[in-house]
């Protein structure tokens, strides 16, 4: 029985660290968002152009408990309007923004990129919603 434990030990701990990314398995249509509090991408694409021309597009959801405002998307220090720039709780906007690099140079490479949602609260304040988001290329 000392072998039988000893094994499931080691699986316990590979999972674990499957589960906390130091293993990139790749692959996979998508990865999931990291990240992001209260404006959480649904679905989200890269499209591949050359060098510093890709184009990131996101739609939104909003899961700050009340109407926001001015919804922004930020990309390394390129930004750009949200369409609609104001939305209800859990209501959704579309995000798109070109002339970022998103890591990838073709269709299918696998890219990371970090984006950030700038938005106004119901009571007024900036605030704002960032993460990671990664997958494969279009």
């Amino acid at each position: 029985m000392t072998y039988g434990w000893a094994i499931i030990v080691v699986l316990i701990v590979g999972f674990a660290l499957i589960y906390l990314g130091v293993f990139d398995l790749g692959g996979g249509a998508s990865g999931v968002p990291k990240g992001f509090q209260f404006l959480r991408p649904l679905e989200y694409k890269c499209v591949a152009g050359s060098g510093a021309n890709d184009t990131v597009s996101v739609i939104v959801e909003n899961l700050a408990g009340d109407r926001v405002t001015g919804v922004t998307i930020a990309v390394g220090a390129d930004s750009a309007s949200c369409s609609p720039s104001e939305v209800a709780h859990t209501g959704q906007t579309t995000c798109s923004i070109s002339g970022v690099d998103c890591g990838a140079d073709a269709a299918g490479e696998r890219y990371e990129v970090d984006v950030a949602f700038g938005y106004t609260s119901a009571q007024g304040m900036t605030r704002s919603s960032a993460g990671s988001l990664t997958g494969p290329a279009e």
